[in-house]
């Protein structure tokens, strides 16, 4: 029950509520929450460790929350390619700076009722498809709030007429699932709708990657490959990360990426390091959820950190190498000079025997050793002491 106000309470915007209960998602399904904090006059809370704005919510006599609207709070400034493929109706729609999407199902125009089963579903994928597809109307609303929050929607389209229908509704690019990489009819056919579109390359060959390459390069597509194994979840060692830099050299029209299906976040990690200048991950509310997608899904901590540490190796990934201003100083006491081992009487010949190296690097450098054997000190040298050129005879 709730820590603060009975049941039934109307917890208004910028009233603090300190509860743990469960939130009832339109969907049905249940995910924990716990309340406990407040942001811009609006109840805040914690889902899967995701930090999240309540805008409005109601304590109910079963000691649940309804919430009206939930979103995800996710302070990163640039894009990252995300799968949202697992929203519910109200569920948390990630306001961070990512480009989510969506899959258009119409499963009478993309397959038989028939198809064979997989392991991740639970029923046969035409009826999973008939129970949970998105309307074109949900599309829309999902479109509008992505606009509003300034990430762009992007959808999947399983058939050429559900691609139409997309681009009647107005979105900006296509993103083209595994099953249709070597269906170049269709690939051509969206071609000709003008936008672009990312390839993932599961199930496919180099040389079915070519021939669709070459066909949307003569159709004059702008398009990107991901990248990408389907297997849910894949083994690590089918994965394969040196195909990037395979398919950079092999299709140097299409922008490379990588369709990440492991449940962590290595893999992408090592994808951004490799060039991959699209990263796609599905992203669940919960792990505890059940569904197709739960084995092979991160959380919204989990992007929070993925995007972080993406924009971090990018920072990282430059070619030049140089001192820069921050090395100066600690180059001064790290690197080596040559130092007397014993005291040196003016007049004598400088042997190995007399010198060696030690920090810091401000007198001669200990590379140059094989310069100073051989010269006449010209004047008394002290024993541990720095050797300086003006030490030495012409």
């Amino acid at each position: 029950m709730p820590a603060n106000g009975p049941a039934n309470h109307a917890v208004r915007a910028g009233e603090h509520v300190d509860v743990e209960v469960r939130v009832d998602l339109q969907s049905g399904e249940n995910h924990e929450v716990q309340l406990v904090h407040r942001r811009r006059g609006e109840e805040a809370g914690v889902i899967g460790g995701a930090d999240l704005v309540v805008e409005a919510v109601e304590l109910q006599g079963s000691g649940r929350i309804q919430v009206k609207a939930l979103h995800v709070q996710n302070p990163v400034d640039e894009p990252l390619l995300v799968h949202g493929g697992d929203l519910p109706g109200d569920a948390p729609q990630g306001e961070a700076a990512v480009d989510g999407f969506v899959q258009h199902h119409l499963p009478d125009e993309e397959m038989l009722k028939d198809v064979p089963m997989t392991s991740n579903f639970d029923i046969p994928l035409y009826d999973f498809l008939k129970l949970h597809a998105l309307t074109l109307d949900q599309h829309v609303e999902l479109m509008a709030y992505c606009k509003e929050i300034g990430i762009m929607y992007l959808c999947t389209p399983f058939s050429l007429k559900a691609a139409y229908e997309l681009d009647e509704i107005g979105v900006s690019a296509f993103k083209i699932g595994s099953g249709e990489m070597t269906d170049i009819p269709t690939l051509q056919a969206i071609a000709r709708l003008g936008k672009p579109m990312i390839v993932s390359t599961g199930m496919s060959t180099m040389e079915e990657i070519g021939r669709t390459y070459n066909a949307l390069v003569e159709a004059g597509a702008e398009f990107a490959f991901t990248n990408c194994l389907s297997e849910y979840p894949p083994k690590y060692e089918d994965v394969n990360l040196g195909v990037i830099a395979r398919m950079k050299e092999a299709f140097p029209e299409a922008v490379i990426g990588h369709s990440d299906h492991t449940p962590d976040l290595y893999t992408c990690y090592a994808a951004a390091a490799l060039g991959a200048h699209i990263i796609e991950k599905h992203v669940i509310l919960s792990k505890q959820t059940p569904g197709p997608d739960q084995s092979v899904s991160i959380d919204f901590q989990d992007l929070y950190r993925l995007v972080d540490g993406i924009r971090k190796i990018e920072l990282a990934s430059g070619t030049e190498k140089a001192v820069h201003k921050d090395e100066k100083g600690i180059r001064e006491w790290a690197f080596r000079s040559i130092v007397s081992l014993r005291p040196i009487r003016a007049g004598e010949v400088i042997t190995q025997e007399m010198i060696w190296s030690k920090r810091p690097g401000t007198g001669i450098p200990s590379a140059k050793m094989g310069e100073i054997i051989g010269r006449t000190a010209a004047r008394d040298i002290e024993e541990n002491v720095l050797l300086r050129w003006e030490d030495l005879a012409e």
